[in-house]
């Protein structure tokens, strides 16, 4: 095919927004866009496209500043009395009651839309020189409409809307000034994408790009209090408000704006309120003399309003209920604390669908209705699914032109009113088609009478191989573009037609496609696409190759395998280099925890599988599925989890699959067959599998510094600074109390592109901090390994060829390379860096005194298959293609550890991103009793000034030995999960205020199960204040080894929930028995 080469760095504006602040805008406090680039005045262009690295990327412009639009926020601000300039009134424009009723107010911002096109955009060699800019997701409280008024009575043209699939796409060159219109305020989040076909029918489609917009409210600022739950949770508890109150009323003397107004009840009170609507952050205004008022055109519908109030230095947070208020209604006002805000919008907009579809009748009538100097043009394409932009002109005697028309045709909007000039008798239509790039037909052209004439299309065919693409271009074939869903993608296939992969990462489970859920099988591969594919695994086949063929050792537990000696096909729970590495996740499934089901379903006559977690120490960590029967894999969190795959026969397995929404079992997916084609040879190249005695790398304490593995020491270290040690071997207080601390969740380390820069970055999935995946700078990064983390090492695992780390009976703290539960669990990605292979380099940097750090892979039999990195000097984890992997981390005592790392490409050195700071600091004790897997989220809003329960016991597998200890109405942590039982308690409790912190649990113990969503705990109400008892925590022991205060505390525990005594538990404990 012919490759899609730009002339130069090149853009066009798709649609170009100028924002228009008039008078005094409002003074600039914050919002969740902090730190984004504030797109607001003069002329703005928003998103724009570019043409780079052979595909579309979106952008924004600001005069001469441009930025990338996911880096960007939009501020629609109002005027001074915010009632002129941004509001529009439905019905000012003849035509505009597709916008509501007569009356209804909407938020406006003037703008700008397309320019002509082809400026610099290789559009010669785009199919009908021609590509749209798409809607393809949308967030927020309202709903988004942009159009453009005509001359006369010719009305409005629609150019876009969220809320009508049919005009989700606006074609480039086609319009003019434009108007954008949002029901309500406050912040929306709208995903774009670039689609086009090129000259042979290969469908070329940009990545999905996010740009905020906060439409009223207040301003984003680098200068903000940055993400409010976090700054929530980091302010003042106290001891709750005395009087607190929220109202919103009708703003006096305007009758189109409304008040929000929070009196904290003290007026020596300081901080910032933060105001919601529908869950959407709105404004945050601070507080002055106890009060925040913030006064907005709030639209016509009907909207909940809350606040959030982050205490400064006096004060003490609260968050108030939801506030139903229309504008035209009188005051509403609530004294009663609520929850934190979740967005929850009352308008949500119908599916988006951008599946690509074959059009079998291709042609479009179009036709012309006069009435008087206005001719009604309507396009009716064959095939009632296109959208299809029209363009040209009515033609008078002669062929003059009296007329002009560019519009989109769309399902339900198919006519577009043309203003004449003057008389145009025996009037024709001359007009050209061109439909969406996710159709396969092609445009055309035509000439006709009014009467109505057919215009043919150029007919086309889906393509399901991906064209030429060039570095960095996203995939170019029929996948959503939320990347999800069923896909065309990928040519190489079995015979059944079904896409084979034989190497790479795999993840298994639910995702959420456009509000629907699916089981899908992610595709990281690459083997068929530079970019992340999800697939329907009945069209997938994974392919187990000959290089898996080990045999059985001679380990305690695996007799489920076979005999020692036998001969078996295994996929280790750790990747080794780029081979088959299929797992399961549920973190795309909208912030929900599933669990997932497994039924056998077929096998070679004779054989039989089995899918595993082996403990680092050997043996199994936890039994996920096998041939005997179905079973259920649960998690009361989202996780990431690889284990190990096992068969004892050639052939083909499969086996049925789906999700199910944990504790909803009413929610879940379809059930989908997963295939293994085991045996025969895999044709990846990849490196091999390793078995249980093929070690890599340079075994820690050895003088081999210069070894043959991939784990080889090259280059220069960084230069080491601050290597102030703490010789006490206490843990040690971050050095910056500035930094994010993470403490459980998945953390990728690795080189990321950002921009056209690869930059060595932290990518927190972890959603103690945000919703969503975020990427930070390591230097910004503390990872907290707790104590339950500590592990007491034996002779047996020691004798093992664990030596390294320590004597038997040394304690040390363990970060597993199978994540437990939702715990801490840090490991590499060089996925996300351009496609390209890269290196990483590591060099130790500063630790406690006398202690000792270490990074190796498991071989899935208790031995080491890769020595990564240790305190003992530099080395380089060297990969010939990206990769994805997760370690053990193992550190020999309590305290700070700080280590450089670095990505370089592979192969090409001198392309290096800076070196980056990892900070772990380690916590504990020394006793080696660690308490398994981190308790509640740490990130989510905590409850204000109220006693909230940490998580609940653990289900599944042998019941553990010892529950948590209740305190105060409050649970602690409740025993592990694990296949066998494990003494001692469960993990640690929630660290939400007035939480009870769980007891200890056995070494060795597997992940508690936790409970608690990612939301504020329910707090207590008392006569509509938040309540005043201190916040104390309890030390809770387990049931193995309670006392008779413990005893005792369960009883009154048990009173106090009884009589309804307002008092928390923890109070009372501490008054009668500490």
């Amino acid at each position: 095919m012919t490759s899609l080469r730009a002339r130069s760095a090149s853009a066009f504006a798709v649609t170009a927004t100028a924002v228009l602040v008039a008078m005094a805008a409002p003074p600039a406090y914050a919002g969740p866009d902090d730190g984004k680039v504030v797109l607001t005045e003069g002329n703005v262009a928003a998103p724009k496209a570019y043409w780079e690295n052979n595909n579309f990327v979106l952008m924004g412009e600001q005069g001469d500043k441009v930025s990338q639009i996911d880096d960007s926020v939009m501020w629609v601000s109002g005027s001074a009395d915010k009632a002129s300039n941004s509001t529009y009134e439905v019905g000012s424009t003849k035509g505009d009651d597709f916008l509501g009723d007569k009356g209804t107010l909407l938020y406006s911002a003037p703008s700008v839309a397309p320019n002509s096109a082809g400026v610099d955009i290789p559009t010669d060699q785009l199919r009908d020189g021609s590509f749209t800019l798409d809607i393809v997701d949308f967030h927020g409280p309202g709903r988004m409409e942009v159009w453009r008024p005509n001359p006369g009575d010719a009305g409005i043209t629609r150019l876009w809307s969220s809320h009508e699939p049919g005009l989700r796409s606006a074609w480039a060159g086609a319009d003019e000034q434009a108007r954008t219109t949002f029901t309500k305020p406050g912040r929306y989040e709208v995903t774009y994408q670039a689609t086009a076909r090129d000259t042979e029918g290969n469908l070329v489609a940009s990545e999905p790009q996010t740009m905020s917009w906060q439409v009223g409210g207040t301003s984003p600022s680098k200068d903000g209090i940055g993400d409010v739950a976090e700054a929530f949770n980091a302010s003042n508890m106290g001891e709750g408000l005395e009087n607190p109150n929220f109202t919103v009323a009708p703003h006096s003397g305007n009758d189109k704006l409304a008040d929000l107004t929070f009196d904290s009840g003290d007026s020596a009170n300081n901080g910032t309120a933060v105001f919601y609507i529908d869950g959407f952050h709105l404004a945050e205004v601070p507080l002055k003399d106890g009060k925040a008022q913030w006064t907005e055109m709030i639209g016509s519908k009907s909207s909940n309003f809350q606040v959030v109030y982050v205490p400064g230095s006096t004060g003490a947070r609260w968050y108030s209920q939801p506030v139903a208020f229309e504008r035209t209604k009188k005051a509403a006002s609530t004294v009663e604390l609520g929850e934190f805000p979740e967005p929850h919008s009352q308008d949500e907009p119908p599916a988006f669908e951008w599946e690509e579809y074959d059009v079998a009748d291709a042609s479009v009538k179009i036709s012309g209705k006069a009435h008087g100097d206005v001719v009604d043009v309507t396009a009716e394409p064959s095939d009632e699914r296109l959208s299809v932009h029209v363009q040209g002109r009515i033609l008078g005697k002669g062929g003059k032109a009296c007329g002009e028309f560019a519009f989109t045709s769309a399902p339900g909007a198919r006519t577009q009113k043309v203003k004449l000039d003057g008389k145009c008798s025996g009037a024709q239509i001359e007009a050209s088609a061109v439909p969406s790039a996710r159709s396969t037909a092609g445009g055309g052209n035509g000439k006709g009478s009014l009467a109505g004439f057919d215009l043919a299309l150029e007919s086309g065919t889906a393509h399901t191989s991906a064209p030429s693409k060039g570095e960095g271009s996203a995939q170019s074939n029929a996948a959503k573009p939320s990347q999800s869903g069923k896909t065309n993608e990928g040519s190489t296939t079995t015979a059944s037609d079904k896409v084979e992969i034989s190497q790479g990462h795999i993840d298994l489970g639910p995702v959420d496609e456009n509000g629907k859920l699916a089981f899908r099988l992610g595709d990281d591969s690459q083997q068929h696409s530079q970019s992340k594919v999800y697939r329907d695994p009945d069209d997938v086949v994974m392919r187990v190759g000959n290089e898996f063929a080990t045999k059985v050792p001679k380990i305690s537990g695996l007799d489920f395998l076979g005999e020692p000696g036998d001969k078996i096909y295994m996929l280790n729970q750790t990747q080794q280099g780029n081979s088959l590495w299929p797992g399961f996740s549920t973190e795309h499934a909208g912030g929900k925890a599933f669990d997932i089901e497994i039924e056998p379903d077929s096998a070679p006559s004779g054989g039989q599988w089995a899918a595993w977690t082996s403990s680092s120490f050997g043996g199994v960590g936890e039994m996920l599925a096998s041939s005997d029967g179905s079973s259920t894999i649960e998690r009361s969190k989202q996780i990431h989890l690889h284990n190990n795959w096992a068969f004892t026969k050639p052939g083909t397995y499969t086996m049925k699959m789906r999700a199910v929404e944990h504790g909803n079992p009413s929610n879940a997916t379809e059930w989908e067959t997963v295939t293994f084609s085991v045996g025969g040879g895999s044709g990846s190249g990849s490196e091999s599998a390793s078995g249980p005695t093929k070690q890599k790398g340079t075994k820690p304490g050895t003088t081999d510094a210069a070894n043959s593995g991939s784990n080889k020491t090259t280059g220069t270290a960084p230069t080491t600074t601050n290597k102030s040690k703490d010789s006490t071997g206490a843990p040690a207080k971050t050095a910056d109390s500035s930094k994010v601390e993470l403490s459980e969740g998945h953390i990728d380390l690795g080189p990321v592109d950002r921009s056209g820069k690869t930059e060595f970055m932290l990518g927190d999935e972890s959603f103690q901090h945000a919703k969503e995946k975020v990427y930070r700078n390591p230097n910004d990064v503390t990872m907290v390994v707790g104590d339950q983390f500590e592990h007491r090492l034996t002779e047996d695992q020691v004798s093992g060829g664990l030596d390294f780390l320590g004597k038997a009976d040394d304690v040390v703290h363990m970060v597993q390379e199978v994540q437990q539960g939702n715990s801490l669990w840090p490991g590499f990605s060089t996925e996300h860096a351009g496609g390209k292979a890269w290196d990483i380099e590591i060099s130790p940097d500063s630790a406690p005194d006398g202690a000792r750090w270490f990074a190796f892979t498991g071989n899935g039999f208790g031995g080491v298959s890769e020595y990564l990195a240790s305190s003992d000097g530099a080395s380089t984890i060297v990969r010939e293609k990206p990769v994805h992997l997760h370690n053990n981390w193992v550190f020999t005592k309590p305290g700070e550890y700080r280590i450089k790392m670095r990505g370089l490409e592979h192969g090409n050195p001198s392309n290096a991103t800076e070196w980056r700071t990892v900070t772990f600091r380690v916590e504990g004790d020394g006793d080696g009793q660690g308490s398994g897997a981190a308790g509640a989220a740490k990130g989510a809003p905590a409850a204000p000034a109220a006693g909230g329960a940490a998580a609940g016991a653990a289900k599944g597998g042998a019941k553990a030995d010892g529950a948590g200890a209740k305190s105060g109405g409050a649970q602690s942590a409740g025993a592990a999960q694990s296949g066998k039982s494990s003494g001692g308690s469960g993990a640690g409790g929630a660290k939400a205020a007035g939480a009870s912190q769980g007891g200890k649990g056995a070494a060795n113990a597997a992940a508690a199960k936790d409970d608690k969503a990612k939301k504020p705990a329910a707090a207590a109400k008392q006569q509509g204040k938040t309540p005043k008892s201190t916040a104390t925590k309890a030390q809770g022991t387990g049931s193995a080894e309670r006392t008779w205060q413990d005893i005792a505390l369960t009883a009154l525990s048990a009173l106090i929930s009884v009589v309804g005594v307002g008092l928390s538990g923890f109070t009372l404990y501490q008054r009668f028995f500490l």
